[in-house]
């Protein structure tokens, strides 16, 4: 399956309510459940863009994550997706 924005958000939400239950090994394991999926989804923007052998490519995707980020995933994708432009 292709680790799109919308497949990474619905992933990697779980509710404060939940989140507050678990233990500090369940909330370990959900976050390199996450991180995992994050690299997932960073590879299927290199691919979906075709940079995936572009040297700069991880410099853009800092970029646009620092640009993003704080408003989620579809922040840093648009980002991204304006960035890539640059190295192509």
């Amino acid at each position: 399956m292709k680790m799109t924005t919308k497949e990474l958000i619905k992933q990697t939400t779980i509710p404060f309510s939940k989140w507050k239950k678990l233990t500090e090994k369940e909330k370990q394991e959900w976050d390199n459940k996450k991180l995992n999926l994050e690299k997932q989804w960073k590879l299927w923007l290199f691919k979906d863009e075709e940079v995936e052998n572009n040297p700069k490519r991880e410099k853009c995707f800092a970029m646009a994550w620092e640009m993003g980020h704080s408003t989620g995933y579809e922040e840093v994708e648009y980002h991204f997706r304006d960035l890539v432009e640059l190295i192509k």
